[in-house]
């Protein structure tokens, strides 16, 4: 049972950070995004371990002890991965919102992009 319970936050994170890796590609062909370097070389790495994480619960090869101990290491990882999601597509300027409103969002975007490096 530990093992249906640890792969379903497997895929969802693996989901989520494909959507924020292609998230940070397309704000890096519109803009110079450093403060994004960290997550996109990071979090492809994360994706193979738990690629390989999904290869032995499929395999059967986890134990009992290691599946629950997983499941709690993974579902913090989906926490994470679900607040940089949030925090990228709030620090990124939509080039399609008026110039007043960019200039709003740039004082709200400093705030976030300094939790964003808590992250």
């Amino acid at each position: 049972m530990a093992l249906i319970g640890l792969a379903s936050p497997i895929v969802t994170f693996l989901d989520l950070s494909a959507k924020i890796i292609v998230f940070i590609h397309e704000c890096k062909a519109s803009a110079s995004l450093d403060r994004f370097h960290d997550i996109e070389s990071q979090l492809p790495l994360l994706c193979k371990i738990f690629e390989g994480m999904q290869d032995d619960i499929k395999s059967q090869n986890l134990s009992q002890a290691t599946a629950d101990t997983l499941k709690q290491a993974v579902q913090g990882c989906l926490r994470q991965a679900m607040i940089i999601e949030d925090l990228v597509q709030q620090t990124t300027v939509d080039p399609t919102e008026s110039k007043v409103k960019q200039v709003f969002g740039a004082v709200k975007r400093v705030q976030k992009n300094k939790k964003l490096g808590e992250a």
